[in-house]
């Protein structure tokens, strides 16, 4: 193997790990919102739904990092309107 094919597969594997982790850590913020939603229970006014969350975009197909990306960007953005929404709902 040429040193710029090793290069490249460096590249690659590096990419592949810091995707896992980033994949590892988006997991694991639902949960955390939820625990957060729980322990607020308390001085949390009811959520009204929205019906903007009913909304179901199709998206067009894409190569798989662009995909994994996108997955990634979808949940975070969930999970923003989750922490809004919690946020809005503070009787404080």
């Amino acid at each position: 193997m040429t040193i710029v094919g090793e290069e490249e597969v460096e590249r690659q594997r590096q990419v592949s790990k810091e995707l896992s982790k980033l994949s590892d850590t988006i997991e694991h913020l639902p949960e955390i919102i939820e625990d957060l939603e729980k322990k607020l229970g308390g001085v949390l006014i009811d959520e009204v739904p929205d019906k903007a969350d009913e909304k179901t975009e199709v998206l067009p197909s894409i190569v798989t990092l662009a995909n994994d990306i996108r997955n990634f960007r979808c949940t975070i953005e969930s999970i923003a309107r989750r922490v809004s929404s919690i946020l809005k709902r503070l009787e404080l």
